[in-house]
C-alpha cells in the first residue's frame, strides 16, 4: 500500500512538472508569436490588433487617437558602412529609445525594416506633434554602439490623428502617417 502510495505521489509530481512545463512552453510560443525577435517590441500583427481596438474606441466614444510612422534615416547607409550585424545594434538601440520615450499606455511596434509604428491613445494631433518631436530629439541623442563603432542615427516622423483626419478605418490611418512621415523625410534632406 506505502508503495503504491509512493508511485501515485511520483505520477503526481511528473503530472505537475509537465503542466508547468507546458505553462512555460506556450508563453515562449505567445512572445514569439506576438513580440519582434530583433528589437523586442511588438510585432506588426500585434500593432494591427491593438490599433484596431483603439481605433474603433477612439470612433465610437469621439475620443483621441494618433499613430506616428517612424523610420532612421540613411539607414541603408549605415549598413552600407558598417554591415548588417551593426545596422541590427542600431535598430535595437531606436527601439529601446522609442520604447523609454513614451507613456506606458503607448504602444510601440517594429512596422518592419528600419521602420517603427507608435500608437498614442487619447492624443490629439497637437500633443502627437510634441511626442514626435520628443522622440526625435531622444534617438538623435542616443549614441548607437558597440564598443568600436559609434553613431548617432536621425529619424523621420509622420503624425495622423483622429478627429484631425478623416481614416475611415486603422489602415488609412497608418497609411496618413506613413505620408506624413515621408513628407518630413523630404523636408528634412532639403534643409540639410
Amino acid at each position: 500500500l506505502a508503495r503504491d502510495a509512493q508511485a501515485a505521489l511520483q505520477r503526481e509530481r511528473r503530472i505537475v512538472e509537465t503542466a508547468a512545463a507546458l505553462r512555460e512552453a506556450t508563453h515562449r510560443l505567445e512572445l514569439q508569436a506576438t513580440t519582434d525577435s530583433l528589437t523586442g517590441l511588438m510585432n506588426r500583427r500585434v500593432l494591427y490588433e491593438r490599433l484596431g481596438i483603439e481605433f474603433r474606441r477612439a470612433k465610437r466614444y469621439g475620443r483621441p487617437l494618433s499613430a506616428l510612422m517612424v523610420d532612421v534615416d540613411l539607414f541603408k547607409q549605415v549598413t552600407d558602412v558598417h554591415g548588417h550585424g551593426f545596422g541590427d545594434l542600431v535598430l535595437t538601440v531606436v527601439a529601446q529609445t522609442l520604447r523609454s520615450s513614451v507613456r506606458e499606455s503607448d504602444l510601440v511596434a517594429r512596422y518592419g525594416g528600419e521602420g517603427f509604428t507608435v500608437i498614442l491613445p487619447e492624443t490629439h494631433g497637437a500633443d502627437a506633434m510634441i511626442a514626435a518631436e520628443k522622440l526625435r530629439a531622444a534617438v538623435a541623442a542616443q549614441e548607437c554602439t558597440d564598443g568600436i563603432t559609434s553613431v548617432h542615427v536621425t529619424i523621420s516622423v509622420g503624425v495622423a490623428s483622429l478627429p484631425e483626419c478623416d481614416a475611415e478605418d486603422p489602415d488609412a490611418l497608418i497609411r496618413l502617417a506613413d505620408t506624413a512621415m515621408y513628407e518630413d523625410r523630404k523636408s528634412t534632406r532639403l534643409n540639410s
